[in-house]
C-alpha cells in the first residue's frame, strides 16, 4: 500500500507499507533448514496464493501485466498476510493487448513467451502456479543450471500434453505427507500451458471459475481462516 509520495529536484520518494514478516523466499528457507516435510504446509500455501489471486485480479481489471510473481516479491505483514511488491516490471496493456519484453526469473517464464507471443494477464496467473509449486516442493517446477537447459524444460511441459500434466502431479504428490487432489489439481491448472484452458483464464469463468475451484474455494468461502503465523525467532 501506498501512503504517501514526495520529490525534490533529484529523487522521488514513497512511503511504503512495512513488511515485518520479511518475504516468502525467507520463509522457505527457513523451512527447508528445520523439516523434510513439505516446503510449506499444503494450507499455508492454499492462503497465499488465493490472497494473490484477488491482487492479480485487482491489476488485471486496471489493465495491468505484474510479470515478475516469485517468492522474493511477495512479503509479509506482522499479521502474515501476503503483500506484492517490486512493480518494476508492471506493464500496462490494453484490453487483449500482450506485451513481448522479456523480464523477470527465467524459471518463471510462461510458455507463450518463449514461443514469441508475448505475455497476456494469463501469464501471471503460469507464474502463480510455479509459485504454488516452489512453495509446496521446494523448488520451481522447471530448473536447470543455464537459462536456456531452463526454457526447453518449459517447452517440453508446453508440448507434453497429459502425460506432461501427470509428471507434474506426481512430483507434487511425491512430496512428504502428499498434496491433495484439490491442491494437484489448482496448481496443475494453472501449470496448463493453453492459456485459453489455464485455470482463472477461461471466457467464460475467468478469475471466478477460481473462486469455485475446489482448492480455493475453502478460502473464499469459509469464514474463520486465519493467516500462517511469521517466524519471529528467525527473522
Amino acid at each position: 500500500q501506498l501512503f504517501w509520495t514526495a520529490q525534490d529536484a533529484d529523487h522521488l520518494y514513497m512511503l511504503l507499507q512495512l513488511g515485518l514478516g520479511g518475504d516468502l523466499r525467507g520463509v522457505l528457507l527457513r523451512r527447508r533448514q528445520s523439516s523434510y516435510g513439505p516446503a510449506l504446509a499444503e494450507e499455508h500455501v492454499r492462503f497465499y496464493a488465493s490472497v494473490l489471486v484477488l491482487v492479480l485480479e485487482h491489476l488485471h481489471a486496471k489493465g495491468f501485466v505484474y510479470r515478475d510473481l516469485k517468492p522474493e516479491n511477495v512479503l509479509l505483514d506482522a499479521a502474515g498476510h501476503p503483500l506484492l511488491a517490486d512493480m518494476g516490471f508492471a506493464q500496462q496493456v490494453s484490453p487483449h493487448g500482450r506485451t513481448h519484453s522479456r523480464c523477470g526469473s527465467e524459471e518463471y517464464a510462461p510458455p507463450e513467451l518463449l514461443d514469441g507471443r508475448g505475455r497476456a494477464p494469463a501469464a501471471d496467473l503460469w507464474c502463480l502456479g510455479v509459485l504454488a509449486f516452489e512453495l509446496v516442493v521446494g523448488r520451481p517446477p522447471f530448473m536447470a543450471s543455464k537459462p536456456s537447459q531452463t526454457f526447453e524444460k518449459i517447452r517440453a511441459h508446453a508440448v507434453g500434453g497429459a502425460a506432461a500434466a501427470a509428471e507434474l502431479r506426481e512430483r507434487l504428490c511425491a512430496v512428504p505427507g502428499g498434496v491433495t487432489e484439490a491442491g494437484a489439481a489448482g496448481i496443475c491448472g494453472l501449470l496448463d500451458p493453453d492459456e485459453s484452458r489455464r485455470l482463472g483464464c477461461s471466457v467464460y469463468g475467468g478469475f471466478a471459475e477460481m473462486m469455485h475451484h475446489g482448492w480455493f474455494a475453502e478460502v473464499y468461502h469459509r469464514k474463520g481462516i486465519t493467516c500462517p503465523a511469521v517466524d519471529w525467532p528467525a527473522l
